[in-house]
């Protein structure tokens, strides 16, 4: 891989030190490659302690998050996309036909949105019910587009500037991400002025994140992802093994599942925004939403979280019948994971029951 910038550097502001690395696909198009050089320098320029910034930073130095690849490969992008975070390969994706102003976009979505909350929170997808996963995707959309939405701002500041008063509370329904996004704000200044500027897009971010959940794309998305090897019991005829959402070792975190998922939507806001919505009310609008949208799956003859729901129902009666016999397998987390859920919420010296546990979440209460 090369390194990005270097002699990119001297052309723009700022005594900027890079480890943004451009891999040899993406060398090809060096009309994009100084297009991607030119947003990451302008947006870490414009906040030097800010997200973009952060990984510009050298190994070592104070503030480092991690190196960060560039790539262009469109062969990799789900159909209709521009761009994407492939976290396995810590590579932000851009579309080859791209020009500056969408690349600086998806830069800012991507890199200062998902990859950076891939630094700050652990990844504990195979342990949550699948409500709790299709919620965390979406809380993962949340924080790109709120990062995002000061990029596209920015750009598209004509577009996204609103002249009129607005005093009825806007929706999304199916329409432009950001503009939804800056309706609200604007409604919060009109309808409370003694909110002031900070105070009316706190309450913005916070209201975004519940009028999101409705982004019928993004639901069908998450809903597509959730697959039978988290919900289903493993290993064969002499030995069967709970999945990681039913690892008797994960108790303690499926009875604090509102405290986790409240702490990785808090992470969701942007920076110095104090999270207000009720993580009980975030997760009933999300399971009211995945509800909606799974009838039209339904119709369809498509997969739906209530089939993995149903799923996972029967493997915690199947783990009822074996007792002792069945087996914890792999917890679903990495050490680094387990040590931030331990001090996020505490080691008990006897992990609560798991399926007790799983059976007084008040969204899986009446499901198991």
């Amino acid at each position: 891989m090369a390194m990005l910038f270097f002699f990119l550097a001297a052309f723009f502001a700022g005594p900027l030190f890079s480890e943004v690395f451009l891999t040899p696909r993406a060398q090809a198009y060096p009309e994009q490659a100084m297009a991607m050089a030119k947003a990451w320098i302008e947006q870490a320029a414009a906040d030097p302690s800010g997200r973009i910034a952060a990984w510009m930073k050298k190994r070592g130095e104070p503030g480092y998050i991690g190196d960060i690849y560039m790539d262009i490969d469109d062969a990799a992008l789900p159909p209709g996309t521009i761009g994407m975070w492939d976290s396995g390969q810590k590579r932000v994706v851009t579309h080859s036909n791209l020009g500056d102003i969408d690349i600086s976009e998806n830069i800012a979505h991507e890199a200062g949105g998902h990859a950076w909350f891939d630094t700050q929170v652990p990844d504990i997808y195979a342990i949550l019910p699948p409500r709790y996963a299709v919620a965390l995707g979406m809380i993962q959309e949340i924080c790109a587009f709120l990062y995002g939405s000061r990029e596209s701002i920015r750009q598209h500041s004509d577009f996204y500037r609103i002249k009129e008063t607005i005093t009825e509370r806007p929706s999304l329904d199916g329409g432009n991400v950001i503009y939804y996004f800056c309706r609200l704000c604007k409604y919060f200044a009109d309808v409370n002025p003694g909110l002031g500027e900070a105070g009316a897009y706190q309450a913005a971010c916070n209201e975004f994140a519940m009028g999101f959940l409705s982004r019928d794309s993004y639901l069908n998305y998450y809903i597509d992802k959730l697959g039978p090897i988290n919900y289903e019991m493993m290993g064969g005829t002499k030995a069967s093994y709970r999945p990681p959402v039913l690892n008797s070792q994960n108790g303690q975190y499926m009875a604090s599942l509102d405290t986790i998922m409240s702490k990785y939507l808090q992470t969701a806001m942007p920076d110095g925004v104090k999270l207000t919505l009720h993580i009980k009310a975030f997760m009933a609008e999300a399971s009211r939403q995945i509800d909606r949208v799974d009838r039209e799956r339904a119709a369809k003859c498509l997969s739906t979280c209530a089939q993995y729901d149903a799923m996972l129902a029967q493997t915690t009666k199947k783990v009822e019948a074996l007792g002792s016999s069945a087996k914890d397998g792999s917890t679903g987390l990495s050490d680094n994971a387990i040590a931030w859920l331990d001090a996020l919420v505490g080691k008990p010296r006897q992990n609560p029951p798991i399926l007790q546990a799983l059976r007084s979440n008040s969204l899986y209460s009446s499901r198991l």
